[in-house]
């Protein structure tokens, strides 16, 4: 079991840059689809995909880590399946952003919304990740 000793104050404020974070990502992932002119189903755009999805398994755990009321004290599968899951997809998302920009896309805009996105969240979800500290039995 993982316990985090974060304050009220602080996980609010992680959250909410978070949640802004992955919600500019999909935002940037549906407009580069809308707009991308030419075949979106690139390498790069497959692994924006996959990292969408990636982020929607993590939020989803941790939604239901919310609903059980786990208060702050999951077990190791539930921690890696939220936090690690949303923090890995999230900086491969920004990272594939990043490379898709210097590719030099047609839509700039969703790309950059994309990377700058995925980086918010990134950020944001390991800093909560790594509060996480074992519990000694």
């Amino acid at each position: 079991m993982y316990k985090t000793d974060i304050t009220d104050r602080d996980w609010i404020i992680y959250d909410i840059l978070g949640n802004i974070g992955w919600i500019l990502y999909y935002i940037g992932l549906i407009l580069f689809w809308k707009r991308a002119g030419s075949s979106p189903w690139s390498f790069l755009f497959v692994v924006e995909l996959l990292c969408a999805v990636g982020i929607l398994i993590g939020l989803l755990e941790l939604i239901d880590e919310r609903i059980r009321k786990l208060d702050r004290i999951l077990p190791k599968s539930r921690l890696y399946r939220g936090f690690g899951l949303i923090t890995w997809a999230s900086c491969l998302g920004a990272a594939a952003a990043l490379v898709q920009l210097l590719k030099g896309p047609k839509a700039i805009a969703p790309v950059i919304m994309m990377a700058a996105g995925g980086a918010l969240c990134f950020y944001f979800c390991r800093l909560l990740l790594v509060r996480y500290k074992k519990i000694e039995e």
